[in-house]
């Protein structure tokens, strides 16, 4: 059975070690490159992200997913979802489904009105599983090359 946590800045080891497995089995999925956030400080971690929340998926105790609701402080009507991973190895199950949910009900507790993401093109398993979600594309990024912007509405 899947549990999600909120993590906190004593969580940062965990923070951590997920973003690192991530970026070491997606490197091409998000921002920034393994080195440089293998550089972070404990500090870093502790104070990641400002103005946002991370989510762990835990299945048995293992961390085995993450995602991220971060809102800009003059946008706060939208919640962007941001750092979502699934292991290989949990994926298929019901890890996404959680932890767009953990991120939805967090955006929905902050008055938010709807989730916004950026997901490649190449990552059509992570596509499949956002429109399965509720999510529907918006558009290419402007921002990224190659990417989608997706939108879920929360009213």
């Amino acid at each position: 059975m899947v549990r999600v946590e909120a993590l906190g800045p004593d969580d940062w080891e965990t923070t951590r070690d997920l973003r690192l497995a991530a970026l070491l089995n997606a490197p091409e999925a998000f921002g920034g490159t393994y080195e440089e956030t293998a550089k972070r400080t404990e500090a870093d971690w502790r104070a990641w992200p400002k103005n946002g929340q991370v989510f762990a998926a835990r299945i048995d105790d293992e961390p085995v997913g993450m995602a991220c609701g971060w809102q800009d402080p003059e946008k706060p009507d939208v919640t962007a979802l941001i750092g979502m991973w699934v292991a290989p190895k949990a994926r298929g199950g019901s890890v996404a489904k959680a932890l767009i949910d953990a991120v939805a009900q967090w955006a929905r507790e902050r008055d938010s009105q709807a989730i916004e993401l950026t997901v490649y093109e190449s990552n059509v398993a992570g596509r499949r599983a956002y429109l399965k979600h509720g999510f529907a594309d918006t558009g290419p990024s402007l921002e990224y090359a190659n990417a989608l912007n997706m939108r879920l509405d929360l009213s």
